[in-house]
């Protein structure tokens, strides 16, 4: 307790700033009688004693705590994302440097006994060996790593997803951890040549927009590596079981609307060829699906009437006449399938691609039937089931 202060001084300042905090939700700004009110209820006798707690409340109308708040915590998950993506890149790159530890080149480097025995294995050395690398690697940029892993693996992430805007979000998160936020000179080199570059000590602000750009950003590079890595040191049914599991990344991205982030994941496919034919045609409608529901269907309309699903599983066919909004033809595939029980009621219920063919079974009172299939092994199961 302040000396200062009386014993029942404080309750008096809480109080005072309750009442300034009830005028603050108030639609218009507090005025000069708000704030008398407020203020009265400190002794004006006693003015003395309250002139520090009379100056924060009278600053408090002014002060947006919940616009502040905002920024730190969109800053603090701007600094746990990116240390999320290293480590994923990190956990990348020692995988393929322990599967294939002679990469490292250590031909020259001599290791003591005592750093050898104090490892169970010579595996476990080789891993040890390897995350060392990895930690110098990480001491200069991430992009060493990346470009560690074309030179040793072949292993390319598109050079167009680690431009200037990914390297942006790196720097970024160094100035908040670093710089409280503020343009530093290293910052400017490391970035010099991009467009419209902010000058040394400007702060940066740090919102939910920004946010979400940089966790998309990251997502698709991340996706682009992983995808790279599997094909270079994955082969057979491991590959097709990796593929079988990625595709679902784009899905959970189109489902949770972050469209632009699943179209440039799905462009996967135009970098690495893919084992499982399925996988390469499920990749290619959510790409369009992408689009469609990006306000881009004219970009891919023409590719989608003429892609040939003749020979190709009733899944296709439907997408293609859902991309297409061809929903009455699209309906009579989700009746089949139903039937046949090769559309689960949590695919039919979930796909993003057929939320337009759902509202026209609402408009043809068939969607309670559909949905409701007393054959349909899947009823009151919580696990969505993500097409293929």
């Amino acid at each position: 307790m302040n000396p200062h202060l009386g014993e029942n001084d404080l309750d008096k300042i809480v109080t005072a700033v309750m009442k300034i905090s009830e005028y603050r939700a108030e639609p218009t700004p507090p005025n000069d009688g708000m704030l008398r009110d407020a203020l009265a209820v400190l002794d004006v006798s006693e003015t003395p004693r309250y002139s520090l707690a009379r100056a924060l409340l009278e600053g408090l109308p002014h002060f947006d705590p919940i616009g502040r708040h905002s920024e730190i915590l969109y800053s603090s998950l701007l600094v746990s994302m990116v240390g999320t993506f290293e480590s994923a890149v990190s956990e990348v790159a020692l995988y393929c440097f322990t599967k294939h530890p002679s990469a490292l080149n250590l031909e020259q480097r001599s290791f003591t006994w005592s750093e050898i025995t104090q490892h169970a294995s010579i595996e476990d050395f080789q891993r040890a060996t390897a995350a060392k690398r990895i930690a110098e690697m990480q001491y200069g940029s991430i992009i060493d790593i990346f470009e560690s892993l074309k030179r040793c693996f072949k292993i390319d992430v598109p050079s167009e997803y680690l431009g200037f805007d990914f390297q942006e979000v790196i720097q970024r998160r160094h100035l908040v951890v670093h710089n409280s936020s503020m343009v530093s000179a290293l910052y400017r080199d490391r970035l010099r040549g991009m467009e419209s570059l902010p000058k040394e000590n400007e702060q940066l602000r740090i919102d939910s927009d920004y946010l979400l750009r940089a966790a998309d950003l990251l997502s698709v590079v991340v996706f682009h590596l992983c995808w790279a890595t599997a094909s270079k040191m994955l082969s057979g049914k491991d590959m097709e079981k990796f593929e079988n599991m990625a595709v679902n990344v784009p899905y959970q991205m189109l489902q949770a609307g972050r469209f632009d982030a699943a179209q440039r994941q799905t462009r996967v496919c135009e970098h690495s060829k893919t084992r499982a034919e399925s996988a390469r045609l499920v990749m290619q409608v959510n790409q369009w699906l992408a689009m469609k529901l990006d306000g881009r269907l004219s970009e891919c309309r023409q590719e989608i009437a003429d892609w040939d699903t003749g020979v190709l599983e009733n899944r296709f066919k439907l997408a293609r006449h859902a991309l297409l909004g061809e929903n009455s033809q699209a309906l009579e595939y989700v009746r089949q399938m139903r039937r046949d029980e090769a559309l689960s009621m949590n695919w039919w219920l979930t796909w993003p691609l057929l939320a337009d063919v759902r509202e026209y079974a609402m408009m043809q009172d068939d969607f309670v039937d559909l949905t409701l299939n007393s054959t349909d092994s899947t009823i009151g199961q919580s696990v969505v089931e993500v097409p293929e």
